[in-house]
């Protein structure tokens, strides 16, 4: 549970795209797990089903929300940390890796390849530069970005 967790973090975290939206996923309204914000759920009415198929909704609309995050040197730092990536990518040569299925596979999948186009591979001098013109894009972005308002 906390390597989901700490999957689900850090993918939040990686990556942007300017891809068309794609409608986000809903859970069925007989699902015990579809309640407004605050309504309490009923668990005594919860089946294994519910439970599943709430993860494979939440872990589906996590991977379409990859898309909507901007990059920065923040997240650069973190998709280029090498200690991370090694631990994704020995869980997913695991037992339990090779066993995910979609979308938890495909969760999984897009968080290596932010790890790749975040420099993870480059050796240290080339990684130092890519996080240094990355920091200047984003800042240059975030000047333009004022001075038009």
């Amino acid at each position: 549970m906390i390597r989901l967790t700490l999957l689900f973090l850090v993918t939040l975290l990686l990556g942007c795209s300017d891809k068309p939206k794609i409608k986000r996923l809903e859970l069925s309204s007989d699902n015990h797990f579809k309640v407004a914000l605050n309504e309490p759920i009923a668990y005594a009415n919860v089946t294994a089903d519910h439970i599943e198929v709430y993860i494979d909704v939440t872990i589906s609309n996590a991977v379409l929300d990859l898309d909507k995050i901007k990059t920065d040197s923040l997240f650069t730092g973190i998709g280029s940390d090498k200690d991370i990536y090694n631990t994704f990518q020995s869980y997913t040569n695991s037992e339990e890796g090779k066993t995910l299925k979609d979308p938890k596979k495909i969760l999984v999948s897009k968080v290596l390849d932010r790890f790749k186009h975040s420099g993870v591979n480059l050796s240290t001098k080339d990684l130092e530069t890519y996080k240094r013109l990355s920091t200047e894009i984003n800042e240059l972005s975030t000047e333009y970005t004022t001075n038009i308002n």
